[in-house]
């Protein structure tokens, strides 16, 4: 892929996220007081900020020489993308947050690891349920986010 073609795509992405932030943010603002500073304005000025960038970087991109750019392991970087869309997809569905992040977890240090012998299985099961607890601890005891 070409160093130009890379980040057009990249500011494209970011450029649709910085018009979707904006148009929510636009729902913050109280209809009553149009002047005033509400909660909407800091999320509109970073929508702003962020698009002014991408067209500044895309202006800077056309005036630098074009490269090639190679992607080492585009297999696993693909691999991970669909085992966090399989993720996603499964907790959106299915429900159960902690026992999909449990087999995404271990999903992934499957992935990352490729020796299969039992004792490094059994270190990913139980690195898994792990990192599994310190999500369940982080985000369901201490902060209180119930998913």
């Amino acid at each position: 892929m070409s160093y130009r073609t890379s980040t057009y795509v990249t500011l494209a992405l970011l450029l649709i996220l910085a018009v979707a932030y904006g148009w929510q943010a636009l729902s913050f603002q109280d209809m009553r007081n149009r002047n005033a500073v509400g909660p909407g304005y800091f999320p509109i000025i970073l929508s702003v900020a962020l698009a002014v960038l991408c067209v500044i970087a895309a202006v800077q991109a056309r005036a630098r020489a074009d490269r090639r750019i190679d992607i080492p392991n585009r297999g696993l970087i693909l691999a991970t993308l669909g085992a966090s869309g399989a993720f996603l997809l499964a907790w959106a569905k299915l429900g159960g947050f902690y026992a999909a992040t449990f087999v995404f977890a271990l999903a992934l240090f499957g992935l990352y690891t490729p020796d299969r012998r039992a004792r490094t299985l059994l270190s990913r099961v139980a690195l898994a349920g792990v990192v599994t607890l310190f999500v369940y601890l982080l985000f369901g005891l201490l902060i209180q986010v119930r998913f």
